[in-house]
């Protein structure tokens, strides 16, 4: 059974029929799964299966469907869609709990898994808890300034890939469009890097000009792994910076802190011809709202 098959099968016959066995049998009993959405970490396999039951209580129905797998080396990458109907108190880190709505919820997950001798030992997971938030009903919508930093606008597009992209490959290009195109307000010099028929599958999109480096001072992002196969390539990113303007959040306008933070970015690029053509991306908006001290106390993930 390759590694991707083991990814699928988790899915499938634990996550969605609900078979303990095979999570027994694939992961490694120290499985560490690193979190973001504000969530801690969860350090051995029996603490991620008894989070199983917690997220039943609150989606009952709760299905996981995977949108795309990549598999290389040690690594899987997986993009997925999953939700369920909202029908139990959900408990947030915060130590709040959301009424139940009756809402059906629906959100995409991006994780890359590891893997030593057969077992899943280590997996990184980040989605887009605000937009459950929304969802439910808590929050009102917010333009995301990473998310708008990170999409491929008009300026960004172009019929032919240019010379400066020429002798790249998918990761290094998909490295440069998280972190030269994160970085700069200036995209004139990335146009071809996205396909004419670009289109985003998840996240807040527009050909806004907002980015990231118009509310941060000294933004860096580190891409810190990458799964390649076929036309599609996974990405695992740390993403800082000190807020120094005024930026939009999701409980409101907040003024700028002067703090830094520090966050987990997941992103999924498909290209075509040798240009960006799909993506996704997800980031721990929570967690880096928290540490600005913009996150209310109810909010999931605030300490």
């Amino acid at each position: 059974m390759s590694n991707k098959d083991t990814i699928r099968k988790l899915v499938n016959d634990y996550l969605n029929a609900g078979d303990a066995r095979v999570a027994e049998q694939t992961w490694s009993a120290d499985y560490q799964w690193r979190r973001g959405s504000g969530f801690a970490d969860s350090k051995d396999r029996k603490t991620h299966q008894a989070e199983r039951v917690d997220l039943l209580q609150m989606f009952p129905d709760f299905r996981k469907r995977i949108d795309a797998i990549v598999e290389e080396g040690d690594l899987v990458g997986t993009i997925c869609t999953q939700g369920g109907t909202h029908q139990g108190a959900m408990r947030t880190p915060g130590g709040g709990e959301i009424p139940p709505t009756g809402n059906h919820v629906e959100w995409v997950t991006i994780s890359m898994h590891r893997f030593v001798n057969g077992e899943v030992a280590e997996g990184w997971i980040d989605w887009d808890f605000v937009g459950i938030l929304q969802q439910v009903g808590v929050l009102g919508a917010w333009q995301d300034p990473l998310l708008r930093g990170l999409s491929g606008p008009r300026a960004g597009r172009g019929p032919n890939r240019p010379a400066a992209f020429a002798g790249l490959n998918q990761k290094q290009l998909a490295r440069r469009a998280v972190t030269n195109h994160l970085l700069t307000k200036d995209k004139s010099g990335e146009a071809g890097l996205f396909h004419p028929d670009y289109r985003s599958r998840a996240g807040f999109r527009d050909e806004g000009d907002a980015r990231l480096a118009d509310v941060f001072d000294n933004i860096d992002a580190e891409v810190e792994a990458q799964v390649s196969e076929g036309d599609l390539v996974i990405s695992r990113s740390r993403v800082r910076g000190r807020q120094a303007r005024r930026m939009p959040t999701p409980f409101g306008p907040a003024d700028p802190s002067n703090a830094r933070a520090e966050w987990m970015v997941m992103t999924g690029h498909r290209f075509r011809n040798g240009q960006i053509a799909e993506d996704w991306v997800v980031h721990d908006a929570l967690r880096m709202l928290q540490q600005l001290g913009h996150a209310p106390a109810w909010a999931p993930g605030a300490v």
